[in-house]
């Protein structure tokens, strides 16, 4: 694998006795110019590409997966592990440092972020639309907000 400076990811064979590069594919990942970084999901070595959006590349059933992380926009990344996080990455996002684990391959995952007005209560999935969810906020002694 090889990052390009104009975002592009370049993923080519190398021929073992002649060293011949062979079945080049790229794919665009981002604005950003390409940085790799090895990690390690399930035990196999893996790769995090980081541009503008962030991509695993791995290995899962013999097949080779590139999936983008629906994640903030990681600066730098480094292999992690620990009690709790066996395989996992430490990466900078902004002016935060996180710990990202990579756990269910193959499952689609959204990470959003809104603000809140009251203390959430609850948390239930909407009746009528199963890819919904509603969160009840309240606080004690509250008008509505109109």
């Amino acid at each position: 694998n090889i990052g390009l400076h104009n975002g592009v990811l370049l993923r080519t064979a190398v021929d073992a006795l002649t060293g011949a590069l062979s079945d080049t594919r790229t794919r665009f990942v981002g604005a950003k110019p390409v940085a790799l970084q090895r990690v390690r999901v399930r035990g196999q070595p893996a790769l995090l590409a980081l541009s503008s959006r962030a991509w695993l590349c791995y290995t899962w059933q013999a097949r080779y997966h590139m999936t983008p992380l629906s994640y903030a926009q990681l600066e730098a990344a480094a292999p992690f592990a620990s009690e709790q996080c066996p395989e996992g990455v430490v990466a900078v996002a902004g002016s935060t440092v996180r710990i990202v684990a990579f756990e269910q391959l193959g499952d689609m995952f959204n990470d959003t972020e809104l603000p809140l007005r009251y203390t959430p209560r609850k948390l239930v999935a909407h009746p009528t639309r199963a890819s919904q969810l509603v969160v009840i906020e309240a606080d004690h002694r509250t008008e509505p907000y109109s």
